[in-house]
């Protein structure tokens, strides 16, 4: 503001007047301010003024240490300079320039600000950064005060990093406690929900003083909004999925997580398999740990709860439920699915008579054990005549019997579904008949595997120069299986006999003792597939370091017993061999149809000598050939974690054995995890503080070694717990503190 009191009356040329006036500053505490005024023509001896009362003439200003004016006084310059403002500096500022004979006063005035930045911030009574605990849908007033600022402060809000409107809060200005400062509440009005779970509200000064600095004023607060975890959801399988037997699912319970976060677990058929939660330090508890996997990484909300489960014949109609808990529902939440395995019959029983007589009525009865979907049998009939009419090799055969025998399927109580037929003598023809050999195969449609069971009947009479060959008159029913009744019609089949006379005389003779190996199937020279040295015996039942003793084949002395190391995944070929025995080993099975001589229908080759196998007890299909006098049993199996010590075994058995002769091979399964999870302690951190970084692997056999690195850099190791997981494997666990939380870490697996 300028103002001149001078006279028209004077003289223009002798006028005095300002050529430059000070002008209102705003500075910041401590800093320079310089405050102009130039007079032309000045005649009046020149001063400042502050707030009316006058700074003198001194240049020096007596008794302001850290005021001067400056300038050349006789060019009309008197700039007033002050050095480092304090608030005591604020105020209204004149240049002034006092009367003569024939000059009016003059005075120009302009106001200094001096600028205070806010002396605190805060949000209510919680401390910057901490949590706050509200329920959800329960209102919520957040109140920012920024104190003690020159002018007034104001304050804008801000939710995880984004700037909330203006019209979301109040400002209420009020007079500081200090003098000439001023102090600024602003609230912020909210309703919460389990979306602002986790979230982070803050509020920010706005002031002129902070304008340009490098620091900010902020306050904020993490909301801990409780709230009920939702439903959950189970990924990796469906219910009506169809697995097969060994196959491998991860069953993943996937929880909005809620807050407080909640118990996890699993159960099957309503029984706990396992149970997560964290306890009050922080600290992820998992009980048990054998095939259960817990995943929750810092500030997400979601939890996942992975559970493995193996199809298995057992596991098969198995409800998998994952329930979870929280002080916030009444009661807890579930999710489940059902399994469906499909599986063979491990193996089928016949059932009835030995020896039988001609004209005697007689039922042999073949059970399977349970399977999913039922299995389907078939049965397989062979005679041994006493005649010479036909030449040898030649047969005759009887109806279709594989098709026309029926069967009966029933649910087994503890799961699956049993087949059984029987086989009457409606179906045999025993006239010219020394033996009858008999063979019930099971089939399961979900499978390749076929069980089957043979058995010899013993005629009692036999006729050596017996009549023609028999006819043999069979009804066959064609009925709808809807029920509606269909034409009957009559077959007439010729039954052909070979010329094996005297065949009950023949000496029986046991077989040697079976021969059993193991090997790639791919052929290769894997150094991992091989026979445990240490732990292998050598030899057909001999014990190592000792020669056998000379004597019958049929004796049974140790079985052969040998531990092979094998990878889970790969397929191995396995074969058992046995030499000699009596009856030898030539009989060829016929399925029955309807041709005779002259039109055989499908063949299959089989032999008194019964040679089987199994693993971990059950059946394996094989296909059996005989050279020579040396019958052999080969066939694939797939290696799967799962047959960890599992045993291979051979059994050979013939009508002159009383007990099998086995060999048998224990697996030891190699396999490697098949999840690696890691997470951080805390996930949030300064610079130079610790953090703890934690990596768990799936179970393993042998068990996993761990190894961290840092930007292709290899860290050393931590501690390292272990324990034992399923299928006799190692859950492997590892902590490592680091003291860099800048680092960009990642894990990898070594088997």
């Amino acid at each position: 503001m300028n103002q001149s009191n001078g006279s028209f009356a004077d003289v223009w040329c002798l006028r005095q007047s300002f050529v430059v006036t000070p002008e209102s500053v705003e500075v910041r505490s401590g800093a320079d301010v310089f405050l102009p005024c130039v007079v032309k023509h000045q005649q009046g001896n020149a001063q400042w003024t502050k707030d009316g009362f006058a700074l003198g003439f001194d240049r020096d200003v007596p008794g302001y240490p850290r005021y001067r004016y400056a300038g050349d006084a006789a060019k009309g310059e008197h700039h007033l300079v002050i050095k480092g403002v304090t608030l005591q500096d604020d105020g209204e500022y004149q240049c002034q320039v006092g009367p003569t004979a024939n000059a009016s006063a003059i005075w120009a005035a302009a106001n200094l600000t001096v600028l205070v930045s806010p002396g605190s911030i805060s949000i209510g009574d919680v401390g910057d950064g901490e949590k706050l605990e509200v329920k959800a849908g329960q209102r919520l007033t957040l109140d920012c005060v920024v104190r003690d600022a020159r002018p007034a402060p104001s304050v804008t809000w801000y939710r995880s990093g984004l700037r909330l409107d203006s019209a979301l809060h109040e400002e209420e200005v009020f007079r500081s406690s200090q003098g000439r400062r001023w102090s600024v509440r602003s609230s912020l009005k909210l309703l919460p929900s389990s979306d602002d779970d986790e979230r982070q509200f803050s509020c920010r000064a706005l002031h002129p003083a902070l304008e340009g600095s490098p620091t900010s004023l902020v306050a904020s607060v993490v909301l801990s909004v409780l709230h009920p975890p939702r439903l959950p959801e189970i990924l990796g399988y469906k219910t009506g999925e169809v697995l097969l037997e060994g196959e491998r699912r991860l069953l993943t319970c996937m929880v909005d997580s809620g807050n407080p976060r909640p118990v996890v677990e699993w159960q099957r058929h309503g029984r706990p398999t396992g149970m997560v939660h964290d306890d009050p330090g922080g600290k992820t508890t998992l009980t048990p740990s054998a095939g259960y996997f817990y995943d929750h990484q810092e500030g997400s909300r979601m939890l996942n709860v992975t559970q493995e489960v193996t199809a298995t014949r057992q596991e098969d109609r198995a409800v998998y439920e994952c329930r979870v808990y929280s002080k916030l529902l009444p009661q807890p939440l579930s999710a489940n699915v059902t399994l469906t395995v499909q599986y063979p019959p491990e193996d089928v029983t016949l059932y009835g008579p030995l020896t039988v007589a001609p004209g005697q009525v007689f039922s042999i009865t073949c059970i399977t054990s349970p399977a999913n979907p039922p299995a389907e049998i078939n049965w397989m009939i062979q005679v041994k005549c006493i005649c010479t009419r036909i030449p040898k090799g030649e047969y005759a055969l009887a109806d279709d019997f594989t098709n026309s025998v029926p069967s009966k399927v029933t649910e087994d109580a503890e799961g699956g579904w049993v087949t059984s037929s029987d086989l009457t003598s409606e179906y045999v023809s025993l006239v010219n008949v020394s033996e009858v050999a008999l063979a019930c195969r099971s089939h399961n449609p979900a499978s390749d595997w076929v069980v089957s069971e043979s058995r010899v009947i013993t005629v009692t009479i036999g006729v050596i120069n017996g009549p023609d060959p028999a006819t043999i008159t069979r009804s066959k029913d064609t009925r709808n299986t809807n029920g509606k009744k269909g034409r009957m019609h009559t077959r007439t089949s010729t039954l052909c006999a070979a010329n094996t006379a005297n065949f009950s005389g023949v000496f029986k003779e046991p077989p040697g003792r079976p021969l059993l190996t193991l090997e790639a199937a791919d052929g290769s020279d894997d150094p991992i597939v091989g026979f445990d040295e240490a732990n292998r015996h050598e030899g057909m039942g001999k014990e190592e370091g000792k020669e056998e003793e000379q004597g019958d084949a049929g004796e049974e002395g140790p079985e052969s017993a040998q531990v092979m190391r094998a990878v889970a995944g790969r397929t191995l070929k396995v074969e058992c061999s046995s030499d000699g025995g009596n009856p030898p080993p030539t009989i060829t099975w016929v399925l029955i149809t309807d041709s005779c001589p002259g039109g055989f229908g499908e063949q299959q080759k089989a032999y008194f000598i019964s040679c089987r196998l199994y693993m971990n007890r059950e059946k394996i299909f094989a296909n059996l050939t005989q050279v020579g006098k040396t019958t052999r049993a080969q066939a694939e199996i797939e290696v799967k974690s799962t047959d960890k010590d599992s045993e291979v075994v051979c059994e050979v058995t013939n009508p002159a054995t009383t007990a099998p002769l086995t060999a048998r091979i224990t697996l030891v399964v190699l396999f490697p995890p098949l999840e690696a999870h890691s997470w951080v302690t805390p996930d949030t951190v300064e610079e130079g503080s610790k953090v703890t970084l934690v990596c768990q692997t799936s179970s393993s056999f042998p068990a996993s070694n761990i190894t961290w690195h840092s930007e292709g850099d290899e860290l050393g190791t931590g501690l390292i717990t272990r324990s034992q997981a399923a299928y006799g494997g190692t859950v492997t666990r590892e902590y490592r503190c680091v003291i860099d939380s800048c680092m960009k870490v990642s894990e990898s697996l070594k088997v």
